[in-house]
C-alpha cells in the first residue's frame, strides 16, 4: 500500500514542480542589446513574454507596450541631474501617442533608463493603471522641445490612475507638461500616488498637473524653470501632501484649486510674477516651515480659504486682496 501512495505523491509533487518551472521560464527576463536599427519588434516580442532588461546604448522604437523594463545598470541609483542613465529609448514615430506604454491595468515597473520622445508624442503613457513604478527614470526631449507630455496620465476610461510611484530621475524639456493628469480631456483621476526626489524642469506647459486627485504626495522634489508657467497645479480633489520641495523660476510654484491638505518645509527661490502659493478655489490647508524669496501668497478672484492656518511668522502677500483674505489665518 505504501508504494502506490508514494508513487502518487511523487507524481503530484513532480507535476507541481514542473508547473512552477514552466511558470518561471515564461516569466524569465529577456536581455536585449541595441541592434543599430529599429528595435521596436524585438522589444515588443520580448515584452509579450515577460520582463525585459536593456543593456547600454540607444534603442530606437516607434512605440512599445510593456509591463517591466529595467536597465542593466538599474541598481545605480540616480536623481536630479547627477548620474545619468546609459540606456535610452529613442522614440521615432510622431504619430504614436507615446514611446513607452504601460498596458492597462498594469502594474508596471520601469527603472534606470531614459526615454526621448519625438515630436508630438509623450515619453511614457499611463492609462487607468493600478500600480506603476517609475524608479530612477528620465524623460527628456533633448531635440526641439515640441514633444507631448513627458508622462501622459490622461485616462481614457475607468476610474483613473492609482498608486503611481515616481522616485528619482529627471523629467525635462518636454513640449507638454512634465506630468499631466487632465480629467477634462479624458475622464479619470489620479489617486494614492507620490513623487519623491524628482527633478521636474522646463516643460513647455508647466511642471505637474493634476486636474482631479486624492491622497497624492509630493516629497522632496525640485520643481523649477517653468518660466511664466506653474510648477505644481492641483485643480480639484481630496487630500494633498506637499513637503520638502524646492521651487525656482516658475510663474507660480503651487497653484491650488478645490483642495485640502497639508504642506511643510517647502522653499521658493524666485517666482516669475505670481506667488509661491496661489489659491484659485476653496482651499483648506495647514502650512508650516514656508520660505519664499518673493511673494508667498496670492488669492485669485475665485479663491477662498475655508479652513486651517499658515504658520508663517513673516508672510508676504502679492496684493492687498490676498492680505485681507489671509491675514486672519496667519499664526
Amino acid at each position: 500500500m505504501a508504494e502506490p501512495l508514494l508513487k502518487a505523491f511523487v507524481e503530484i509533487v513532480g507535476a507541481s514542480l514542473l508547473a512552477a518551472m514552466v511558470t518561471t521560464a515564461q516569466a524569465a527576463t529577456t536581455t536585449l542589446s541595441p541592434s543599430g536599427g529599429d528595435d521596436t519588434v524585438i522589444i515588443q516580442a520580448a515584452c509579450n513574454k515577460g520582463p525585459v532588461r536593456l543593456t547600454d546604448g540607444v534603442f530606437h522604437v516607434s512605440s512599445v507596450s510593456c509591463k517591466v523594463i529595467t536597465s542593466e545598470n538599474a541598481d545605480a541609483y540616480f536623481r536630479y541631474e547627477g548620474q545619468q542613465p546609459t540606456v535610452k529609448l529613442q522614440g521615432t514615430d510622431s504619430t504614436k501617442r507615446g514611446v513607452l506604454v504601460c498596458p492597462s491595468p498594469g502594474p508596471c515597473l520601469y527603472r534606470g533608463f531614459e526615454v526621448n520622445p519625438p515630436e508630438n508624442a509623450a515619453g511614457i503613457v499611463l492609462d487607468t493603471i493600478h500600480g506603476a513604478q517609475l524608479l530612477e527614470m528620465s524623460v527628456v526631449d533633448d531635440v526641439r522641445g515640441n514633444s507631448g507630455d513627458c508622462v501622459d496620465m490622461n485616462v481614457n476610461s475607468g476610474w483613473g490612475n492609482q498608486n503611481i510611484i515616481v522616485r528619482g530621475g529627471t523629467y525635462v524639456h518636454c513640449g507638454g507638461w512634465c506630468f499631466n493628469s487632465d480629467y477634462t480631456l479624458a475622464g479619470g483621476w489620479t489617486s494614492d500616488s507620490e513623487w519623491d526626489m524628482v527633478d521636474v524642469s522646463n516643460c513647455q506647459k508647466g511642471g505637474i498637473h493634476i486636474f482631479l486627485g486624492d491622497g497624492n504626495h509630493f516629497n522632496g522634489n525640485r520643481i523649477q524653470d517653468h518660466y511664466g508657467l506653474p510648477g505644481l497645479k492641483y485643480d480639484n480633489g481630496g487630500v494633498v501632501v506637499i513637503t520638502g520641495n524646492t521651487f525656482d523660476l516658475n510663474y507660480s510654484d503651487m497653484v491650488l484649486g478645490n483642495v485640502w491638505g497639508v504642506m511643510s518645509g517647502n522653499m521658493s527661490c524666485r517666482t516669475q510674477g505670481g506667488a509661491m502659493i496661489v489659491i484659485e478655489g476653496p482651499v483648506s490647508m495647514v502650512g508650516s516651515s514656508i520660505r519664499s524669496c518673493g511673494p508667498t501668497y496670492l488669492v485669485g478672484s475665485n479663491g477662498q480659504f475655508t479652513g486651517g492656518a499658515f504658520y508663517d511668522p513673516m508672510p508676504s502677500y502679492a496684493d492687498q486682496h490676498t492680505h485681507d483674505v489671509l491675514s486672519g489665518v496667519m499664526r
